[in-house]
């Protein structure tokens, strides 16, 4: 099939296949919003992402536009734990991105992301742009 949109399409069906695993696994109370956050945010982030390499954008506009929505929410989310105040805020921060690494680097080296959307893109074959 031809798309000018492979990226989205792959990722549309990997995202329904994470909600289909994880809708699946017995959690607590807690594991049910991190999984509805998990998912959430995957979708918000991702397809974006998606949308822009289907754009073929630059790979530092995408990492950079990531990066960017990634550090507009721990500072949203450590401002509000941190009544605005942005010196506390900014201690919260580090200690929290500290923390999100070695999860990362932990569940990597243990091959178990929890949750992830991995599949195949196909490359249009037609010309154009979405």
């Amino acid at each position: 099939m031809t798309t000018l949109t492979p990226h989205r399409d792959s990722l549309l069906k990997g995202l329904d296949e994470v909600e289909r695993q994880l809708g699946a696994a017995s959690v607590t109370e807690v594991g049910r919003y991190e999984r509805e956050m998990s998912i959430g945010i995957a979708r918000a982030a991702l397809l974006p992402i998606a949308d822009m390499l289907d754009r073929e954008l630059p790979f530092e506009a995408v990492q950079g536009s990531l990066e960017s929505a990634v550090a507009n929410l721990v500072i949203s989310h450590c401002l509000n734990f941190e009544a605005g105040d942005a010196r506390l805020a900014g201690g919260f921060a580090v200690r929290m991105l500290a923390s999100v690494r070695d999860v990362v680097q932990a569940r990597l080296q243990a091959n178990r992301p929890s949750a992830h959307v991995m599949t195949p893109v196909s490359h249009p074959t037609a010309t154009g742009r979405a």
